[in-house]
């Protein structure tokens, strides 16, 4: 029983290992053809040259990397590797490419220095290119050997330090004038700013004295102007008409009760209104408006020319009467004087 247990389970495994060894062909032949894509001859070639493979502490390197490539190829960036060991690129003088016969011909300077002496390894430099298809590639430059050696006591007795410089006294033209001319830009700027804050304060309070126009003189003047502004029934534009009626009357009851109209709905000003005392019939005449105006933007209702313009003049309507409820929060003290004087006439002409 064993026997044939251990031949069910190797029956099993065989083909999962026989998959496996076919998975991993495809994987190596794709990534051989992604290589293969890029013509052979379209890959740079690289030349790298050191001016001496034998330094002292602290002298400088100069590499050269010479790349050679095919005018078609663009070489997108020389850069050494991540781990550069003990060593420290001081600069890099990326050249200027030139023509040599059908090939194109870069020198790329790389300053390298290091402060550790032994024998060390400067790290292969890639070169990334870009093919006129798009196609990227990259190729590295050999790694360097490089020795580091020590200064010889001849060469340490030969070295000069030179000591600090003095500090130099610097000899010019006195600042006199200098400082003068900024103070003296400082009192013109500050005697603007006091003029202009301060002085002509007068003025500005005398143009504030002008009152503004009251709510309801307001509302009948955007209202008018919305009648003259035939074009949007004609053109059949309901929505920006009710949009600019329901905010021509927001406006004015902002302005006439302090209702924060415009981000409420119908319902909400309604309530708003029963809270200022408006009557049941002015209260309907509110509610039809901004329920015509809902309908016209929301439902896209059609009206006729003539009910649009009855709006119009329902809005009118309830705007002149509603200014004789109360004294509107922009009135003056001069025209709630004004106002009261002339309903005093009215009630003792009526008596």
């Amino acid at each position: 029983m064993r026997t044939l247990t251990l031949r069910r389970v190797s029956l099993r495994v065989r083909p999962r290992l026989w998959q496996s060894a076919v998975l991993l062909g495809l994987c190596v032949g794709l990534a051989m053809s992604a290589r293969a894509d890029i013509p052979a001859e379209l890959y740079p070639s690289i030349e790298t040259t050191v001016d001496k493979n034998e330094i002292t502490i602290g002298d400088d390197i100069l590499c050269t990397v010479k790349i050679t490539y095919d005018p078609s190829v663009t070489i997108e960036a020389s850069t050494p590797g991540m781990e550069l060991g003990q060593f420290e690129i001081k600069d890099v003088r990326i050249g200027t490419p030139e023509r040599d016969g059908n090939r194109m011909v870069r020198k790329d300077v790389y300053v390298l220095s290091t402060y550790f002496t032994g024998d060390y390894t400067f790290p292969p430099i890639t070169v990334k290119f870009r093919t006129q298809s798009g196609e990227m590639g990259e190729v590295k430059t050999d790694a360097i050997d490089i020795h580091v050696r020590e200064l010889t006591s001849e060469e340490s007795e030969n070295l000069t330090i030179r000591d600090i410089k003095p500090p130099v006294s610097v000899v010019g033209r006195s600042r006199w004038p200098l400082v003068s001319g900024i103070a003296a830009g400082v009192l013109l700027v500050s005697a603007g700013i006091i003029w202009f804050f301060f002085l002509r304060r007068k003025d500005e309070v005398e143009v504030a004295l002008e009152p503004p126009l009251p709510p309801h003189e307001r509302a009948l003047m955007a209202l008018q102007a919305l009648r003259e502004k035939r074009e949007l029934l004609a053109n059949k534009q309901y929505k920006e008409f009710s949009t600019r009626l329901s905010e021509i009357l927001r406006v004015y009851m902002h302005g006439r009760w302090s209702i924060a109209a415009m981000d409420m709905t119908t319902e909400e000003i309604l309530t708003k209104l029963r809270e200022q005392g408006i009557s049941p019939a002015m209260l309907d005449h509110f509610k039809e408006i901004f329920s015509s105006c809902d309908l016209m933007k929301f439902a896209r209702q059609e009206p006729d020319a003539a009910k649009a313009i009855g709006l119009i003049d329902l809005a009118v309507h309830v705007v002149e009467m509603s200014r004789e409820i109360g004294r509107s929060v922009e009135t003056f003290p001069q025209e709630a004087a004004v106002d009261e004087a002339a309903a005093t006439n009215r009630g003792g002409d009526g008596s």
